[in-house]
C-alpha cells in the first residue's frame, strides 16, 4: 500500500494538495488526515460542509469546503482544492463520495 500527500497549501486548482492512494477509501482517509494536521479534530473543531467533483483537462480534483468552529457562535468557512488524479479507481466510490456530503 502506497499512499501519500504533497502539500502545495490546497488554495486553488494551480495550487491543489496531490493525493496518491491505492484506492478510493485511502483517498478519502489521506484527505481527512491533512484537515485533522491543519485544523484538529473533526466534528469538533471543523465539520465537512460540502464536497464536490471536478475535472479540469486530465486531471480530477475534489473540493472541499469545511466549516472551522473558531470561538463560541463563530465559524469560518475555508476550502481546499485536492487533486486526486492519482488515487486509483474504485467500485463504490460514487457512494462513498454521497455519504460524506
Amino acid at each position: 500500500m502506497a499512499c501519500w500527500f504533497l502539500d502545495r497549501g490546497g488554495g486553488s486548482l494551480k495550487d491543489s494538495v496531490i493525493i496518491y492512494a491505492d484506492n478510493f477509501f485511502e483517498g478519502i482517509s489521506i484527505i481527512l488526515d491533512y484537515l485533522i494536521l491543519k485544523h484538529g479534530k473533526k466534528n469538533s473543531e471543523w465539520k465537512v460542509f460540502s464536497i464536490q467533483q471536478i475535472s479540469d483537462k486530465d486531471k480530477k480534483y475534489e473540493i472541499w469546503s469545511i466549516e472551522i468552529c473558531k470561538e463560541k457562535n463563530k465559524k469560518e468557512i475555508k476550502t481546499y482544492y485536492f487533486d486526486i488524479s492519482g488515487v486509483k479507481k474504485s467500485k463504490n466510490s460514487g457512494f462513498f463520495f454521497k455519504f460524506l456530503s
